[in-house]
């Protein structure tokens, strides 16, 4: 009897195995810490590159199934949200409610979030007061999003943390649920504003990065950047 229940565990834990390599695809590998890596046929693995069935795998090419952004777990995507939805990210609502959250704990209500049918905004909030940060806004019919920027961005700092690396922080947020590539999104967003534009962001022309195209105009103090899939 204790040989047959060890074969039956056995043969349990090989099917569970089997099952989570297959949850994926044939060709995912589950890495000892958690992560994925995909295997090609010819048994190299896809860095810096997209998988068959969608996924952005960066350059350590190990695959997670959430980037962790102000504590909160934001699931990556294997495609780029559709600016058609009925409602801005809808069923992203638990997400936004853990953001705020923690930016509660942190920094009060300083920064809240609020969203419409077809707009997001970041507010910044005193005295009961509120200024629109940045926001995003679908555009349904050119097939894009549209970004408008108002504040000032963070990426990295020294000492005190400054609100506006709460301001990337949220953004980060935002470009991870719209695009599998939310951190190349994130990033060239920020070189462009406050930085040397390493991304190439052009007035009023296509940039590719990551999963999507990029565009920038200036309007009344503002960037606005729209935003759309590469393909």
């Amino acid at each position: 009897m204790r040989i047959k229940i060890k074969k039956a565990m056995a043969v349990g834990l090989l099917m569970a195995a089997i099952l989570s390599f297959n949850a994926y695809g044939a060709q995912w590998i589950k890495a000892p810490d958690g992560s994925w890596i995909y295997q090609n046929d010819d048994g190299t693995h896809v860095t810096d590159g997209f998988t068959p069935d969608g996924y952005y795998i960066n350059g350590t090419g190990r695959w997670q199934e959430n980037t962790v952004i102000l504590d909160t777990n934001i699931p990556n995507r294997n495609s780029f949200r559709s600016p058609a939805e009925e409602k801005i990210f809808d069923g992203c609502d638990e997400i936004f409610n853990q953001v705020q959250r923690k930016l509660y704990r942190d920094i009060g209500n300083a920064r809240r979030f609020q969203l419409s049918n077809t707009r997001l905004r970041l507010n910044r909030v005193e005295d009961e007061k509120s200024t629109e940060l940045f926001s995003l806004e679908q555009d349904p019919q050119a097939g894009e999003f549209k970004l408008t920027i108002r504040c000032g961005l963070t990426r990295e700092y020294s000492g005190d943390v400054p609100m506006s690396w709460y301001n990337f922080q949220c953004l980060r947020v935002v470009l991870n649920l719209l695009s599998r590539t939310g951190d190349q999104l994130a990033d060239a967003v920020y070189y462009s504003w406050e930085g040397d534009n390493r991304y190439g962001v052009k007035l009023e022309q296509w940039t590719n990065v990551g999963d999507a195209q990029i565009s920038y105009r200036a309007a009344d103090g503002a960037g606005v950047y729209s935003i759309r899939p590469a393909f």
